[in-house]
């Protein structure tokens, strides 16, 4: 059985991060001492999103998952039928460059990738041959998409949340009420996010911290059910705050990480989303600015 000597994707431009709209380009290097035979040679380049996670419900474990095809082209580079073998072919000996030329849609998720769930690109080149292995390899692409946040008004506008909660015990029974605001709606990885927040205390029990985070929340959406994870990826620590009193965190900044990946867009069943999330203990239910990250 006759196996490549060098099988490879080479990309003309070797983008560390490719945009919606971007062509992908290169060609397949192969190398065969002898003649190969073969049914053909096809280059595809792929787009899918999978979820997959596990749940237990009483004495059982239930499993959920789920793929969807964002985008797939496909070329077939090499394979004319031989008159003497119909629906073969053959690679004479020698190295042999296969162009390919793909272009994104627009539109596209970003790539992705965690315990519960991936986005992900790539390119696929697979010698197909009978009752044989066939011969494969993958070359992965990363996308990173997004919004142009000057097109949208609404991204450049500040943004406001508010949360009011009573304690209800008699010794300290009051309402704790707090707000949140951010300068915009809109970001990119690596700025900086600056938040202010305002934490009023009507209770008779003192706040004994307060402190603001930058989460990521992504939610995984199989046939049906469907589950969120929450990662805090910065935070800072706000004073206390005497009953009767009230306190501000003022003028706040917060790094988004320059490797973070943008919100979701054009996805069914991942979603990726952010938010500056304010706690305070005794804590009321935390209250939340949403924002975009493109």
């Amino acid at each position: 059985m006759v196996k490549p000597e060098r099988f490879e994707v080479i990309f003309y431009e070797e983008k560390e991060v490719y945009a919606p709209g971007d062509e992908v380009t290169g060609h397949v290097d192969i190398a065969v001492e002898k003649e190969m035979e073969m049914k053909d040679i096809k280059i595809k380049f792929t787009g899918e999103a999978h979820v997959s996670w596990s749940e237990e419900v009483g004495d059982e474990e239930s499993n959920y998952c789920r793929t969807q095809t964002i985008l797939k082209q496909k070329i077939t580079a090499h394979g004319q039928e031989s008159p003497e073998k119909p629906n073969k072919t053959y690679l004479p000996p020698g190295g042999h460059k296969f162009p390919f030329e793909f272009r994104l849609p627009q539109n596209l998720p970003s790539t992705y990738q965690d315990s519960i769930g991936s986005v992900r690109y790539y390119v696929k080149v697979r010698i197909e041959k009978d009752f044989r292995i066939d011969d494969k390899i993958y070359r992965d692409v990363r996308v990173s998409s997004g919004l142009n946040l000057n097109d949208d008004q609404n991204m450049r506008e500040p943004v406001a949340a508010s949360e009011s909660a009573a304690l209800c015990c008699w010794c300290c029974a009051g309402a704790i009420v707090g707000e949140v605001r951010i300068d915009r709606g809109g970001y990119v990885p690596g700025e900086w996010i600056v938040a202010n927040v305002t934490v009023t205390n009507h209770s008779a029990s003192n706040v004994r911290q307060s402190s603001i985070e930058l989460v990521q929340i992504v939610s995984y959406y199989a046939d049906g059910p469907s589950t969120t994870a929450e990662e805090s990826l910065a935070q800072e620590i706000g004073p206390v705050c005497d009953a009767g009193s009230s306190t501000d965190l003022t003028n706040v900044r917060i790094e988004i990480p320059a490797d973070v990946p943008t919100d979701s867009v054009d996805c069914d069943i991942l979603k990726v989303q952010y938010a500056v999330t304010v706690r305070a203990v005794p804590h009321f239910s935390s209250y939340s600015c949403s924002f975009m990250i493109t």
